[in-house]
């Protein structure tokens, strides 16, 4: 018999006679200590790697992600064969815990200084980047340019300057009354209203 000492608790234990190789690594007296041990060293190469690819600053700089980033700038880092921002993983690493979101003070996407991060909520998230403008607004599409729309610009002309009822231009179209009266009145392709109006001077 050999005696050991686990390497997760620190206690004696025995076990078989094992190889010089083997004894060389970690022991473990229990499989929950060996899965903390695992975990463990696992978080401890993520580490690793996580820093090899950071330059690392002065406290107060930021420390941006040197290798593969997406395309808003923030670093990617593959944990298991799941690519995973690199900020949050340093934010995990420094602080023992996962957040919903993590934000960045220096709003530095690249940026993996833990004291730079903060934990947040999608609305915590969204606030942060609405008050440093970089909230993207998706485009206001107009007329046929929004795929929802089912006249061109051309028949919506026609609509406006055409002096038939509502029931029939309805008909010729192949769209309901309450869509020709939504354009007349201006809630639809109002930007064709206004041209119509910017023409006749009024």
């Amino acid at each position: 018999m050999t005696t050991c000492v686990c390497a997760t608790c620190n206690i004696k234990f025995e076990r078989y006679a094992i190889s010089a190789t083997r004894a060389a690594k970690p022991q473990y007296c229990s499989k929950e200590c060996m899965n903390i041990g695992l975990h463990k060293r696992a978080q401890e190469n993520i580490k690793i790697r996580l820093f090899k690819r950071i330059k690392v600053g002065t406290p107060d700089e930021c420390w941006e992600w040197t290798h593969r980033k997406d395309p808003n700038g923030y670093g990617r880092i593959d944990i298991g064969k799941i690519p995973r921002l690199a900020h949050r993983i340093a934010f995990e690493i420094a602080n023992g815990f996962t957040a919903e979101n993590v934000c960045h003070s220096c709003d530095n996407p690249p940026c993996c200084n833990p004291s730079h991060l903060f934990a947040g909520n999608p609305s915590i998230n969204n606030d942060d980047m609405t008050k440093k403008g970089r909230r993207k607004l998706p485009p206001i599409r107009r007329g046929d340019t929004n795929n929802m729309s089912k006249l061109t610009e051309e028949q919506t002309l026609y609509i406006l300057e055409s002096t038939e009822t509502n029931s029939k231009l309805a008909k010729i179209f192949g769209v309901s009354k309450t869509a020709i009266r939504l354009i007349r009145i201006g809630k639809n392709w109002a930007h064709l209203q206004e041209k119509i109006n910017g023409k006749k001077g009024i």
